[in-house]
């Protein structure tokens, strides 16, 4: 029976978190959005010059890597397009 009520317990708080990070990712995406609206509009405001060589230096991994941090809410098929079109 406790084993029951822990399993559940589990998934009602997994799930609480798994929609806490939904939302979370939601709304960087829609501010990502607000701010560039577009692949080409982010393609224009962002620093190919510098990604290039952390691409070069470090890889293509690092380089989405740095992509998706610098700007939060970037989807994953943007920063990898970026980072391959250099």
């Amino acid at each position: 029976m406790a084993e029951i009520f822990i399993a559940a317990a589990t998934m009602v708080l997994g799930g609480g978190a798994a929609a806490a990070v939904n939302k979370r990712q939601k709304k960087k995406r829609e501010a990502f959005t607000a701010q560039f609206g577009s692949f080409e509009e982010f393609r224009r405001a962002a620093d190919p010059d510098r990604i290039r060589a952390i691409r070069d230096d470090q890889g293509e991994l690092v380089a989405v890597k740095v992509v998706r941090q610098e700007y939060p809410g970037i989807p994953l098929e943007y920063a990898t397009r970026f980072v391959k079109q250099l």
